[in-house]
């Protein structure tokens, strides 16, 4: 049991003996088993966005590993350190989809950490350092490279399974040996060369549009769009650009830094998310609903959800109080391009992943 997430509990639970450690860990799991919609209920109940009556099946489910979970006066603090913790044990699970899925929900929710309110922001920084390592393990799990160890257990089985007849035990040793250093090893790198050319093409893609600077979901070149609308427009075209594992090719910060980072892209200073929005002209808001949003987002996608809006109110500067009042952060909230173009980003894969797949998108 990773030591952090002791720590946590700790912090979530006075009384904490290894009993009630050991029910903890198993609750964790249970969130990490959930589907993406019961973990983001549990990620807008972390940032004080739904009451504990809202989530109390999930809660009930989860009491299946730990009856005593959320009867405490401390019960909102220990389903928030929870959550966190359901990261951790995914993670040590090497349950990688459930740890980045969680994790990208908690950043997207946190708006990459520049949300405020009274919930564990420790959590939120840990997610954020974590996601890179998640993304790295995912490509190693993903690829599921040759296991020599459960080869040769293979390879004892159907030993000792024809030991009555030496010949075929022998002959079956020859087979497996082969086995092992042809189709194995075959098997190994075609899965290996796969990721391989879906990550390189996704790369490609991060490559071309530095060299076209052209946004799909713009219908322009980024320079003849307004300034305040190419962080967001950036962050959505990278979206689409193949079906990587959250949140993005192995390479991808690199890229969006020098994408971010060019003339066309970058703005002399920070904006606020209300200028960023309003920045984006109307009718193309309306075409990122159409292609990304589904009905009303939640705010585990506060920048999606402030396009929403604004598309639902219909003019530029009025949305904001509604926005807030809906748990939106402050429309005031100012953000660096770069911080702006990878939540978006980050908010259009996960919404993508969790509700549409990427086949369908037009």
């Amino acid at each position: 049991m990773d030591q952090l997430f002791t720590l946590w509990m700790r912090k979530a639970c006075v009384q904490l003996d290894e009993a009630r450690l050991e029910k903890f860990w198993k609750a964790a799991l249970g969130i990490a088993a959930m589907s993406p919609a019961n973990m983001q209920a549990l990620v807008l109940f972390f940032f004080g966005l739904k009451t504990q009556d809202e989530i109390n099946p999930l809660i009930e489910a989860l009491r299946k590993s730990d009856p005593l979970l959320a009867t405490t006066s401390d019960q909102a603090k220990e389903l928030a350190y929870l959550v966190g913790g359901a990261v951790v044990a995914a993670q040590e699970k090497k349950e990688m989809d459930a740890a980045a899925l969680l994790a990208a929900s908690l950043i997207c929710g946190s708006l990459y950490g520049a949300r405020s309110g009274d919930f564990p922001h420790e959590i939120i920084e840990y997610t954020g350092q974590k996601l890179q390592d998640i993304r790295t393990s995912q490509l190693q799990y993903a690829v599921g490279a040759l296991n020599d160890a459960a080869l040769d257990k293979r390879l004892e089985d159907l030993t000792e399974l024809l030991t009555p007849n030496i010949n075929n035990a022998e002959f079956a040793k020859k087979l497996m040996l082969a086995f092992r250093s042809h189709r194995g090893d075959a098997h190994g790198r075609l899965r290996i060369l796969a990721n391989d050319l879906k990550r390189q093409a996704e790369e490609s893609e991060y490559l071309w549009r530095t060299i076209t600077m052209y946004s799909d979901i713009g219908e322009a070149r980024y320079k003849e769009l307004p300034a305040a609308s190419r962080p967001i427009l950036l962050g959505l075209d990278l979206s689409i650009a193949g079906p990587s594992p959250i949140p993005g090719p192995a390479a991808e910060p690199l890229l969006r830094h020098n994408l971010v980072a060019s003339n066309e892209v970058a703005r002399a200073e920070k904006s606020t998310i209300q200028e960023y929005v309003d920045g984006v002209p109307l009718e193309v808001r309306q075409r990122i609903c159409s292609r990304f949003v589904s009905g009303r987002v939640s705010q585990v996608y506060p920048i999606l959800h402030a396009i929403h809006t604004s598309v639902e109110i219909g003019k530029d500067g009025a949305w904001g109080s509604l926005y807030e009042r809906r748990g939106g952060p402050k429309v005031g909230t100012v953000l660096a391009p770069e911080r702006l173009a990878l939540q978006i980003l980050t908010e259009a894969k996960l919404y993508l992943h969790c509700n549409k797949p990427i086949e369908d998108l037009p």
